[in-house]
């Protein structure tokens, strides 16, 4: 089974992923964290050198990917995952998502600590 997390940036995918995680024992994948392994590359780094297109290629190639296995799976998915290509479609049908939703204040407040962090 596949749980995918969906929502965005600052909803918590990453923090509930991990303990969503650790107590059903499912592997957990970070979608971008992912991508910027297998291209040796961070996120901000593609979309500089490559461009927006050329990363959302190779993210819905590594979600089209890691969703055909049949390995437990909490996935956790960019904000912007989702609005690409039929992503919600192959994403509905190959997993049970979850959005995670938060309010406008509190995404505010997450993403601001999170650029004072440099993260």
């Amino acid at each position: 089974m596949i749980i995918s997390l969906v929502g965005y940036m600052g909803s918590g995918k990453s923090h509930i992923s991990k303990i969503l995680s650790e107590k059903i024992n499912f592997k957990l994948i970070d979608l971008d964290k992912e991508i910027s392994r297998r291209n040796k590359l961070t996120i901000p780094e593609i979309f500089e050198k490559k461009g927006e297109i050329y990363f959302r290629k190779l993210e819905r190639e590594t979600l089209e990917e890691l969703l055909a296995t049949e390995e437990n799976l909490i996935l956790s998915l960019g904000g912007g995952t989702p609005v690409y290509y039929n992503n919600m479609e192959i994403i509905n049908m190959n997993s049970k998502s979850v959005f995670l939703r938060a309010s406008i204040k509190t995404l505010s407040e997450r993403i601001s600590k999170q650029k004072r962090k440099g993260r």
